[in-house]
């Protein structure tokens, strides 16, 4: 079943417009570098993002990202194994204030 993984930064207030362009590049780059420990193909089916830009000012982030994933053990060697994905995630410790994530199955309540 397939996983959709939101993540959400809020990045600090002194970092460069073209540190937090970097990042956001990086992240979505983890599309072709996360690849499969048993086939060695990219295993991430869809990646997008974009800053955020709801009129109502409700928004407690400044940045989302959409992920899809084919399947629950794709998705969990994401988030706990994926090397590329680890390092990604040591790159934000000096950049982002807050970050927040919601993953889940559609369909599933």
């Amino acid at each position: 079943m397939t996983v959709t993984h939101i993540v959400m930064f809020e990045f600090k207030p002194e970092l460069a417009k073209s540190k937090i362009e970097e990042i956001c590049a990086n992240f979505l780059s983890l599309k072709n570098k996360c690849v499969h420990p048993e086939t060695k193909a990219p295993y991430i089916k869809f990646a997008s993002g974009g800053k955020q830009t709801n009129p109502e000012k409700m928004a407690v982030y400044q940045y989302g990202f959409v992920m899809e994933f084919e399947s629950e053990e794709d998705w969990k060697y994401y988030l706990d194994e994926d090397p590329a994905h680890g390092e990604f995630k040591k790159g934000l410790k000096d950049a982002v204030e807050k970050v927040g994530c919601f993953d889940y199955q559609p369909g599933v309540f």
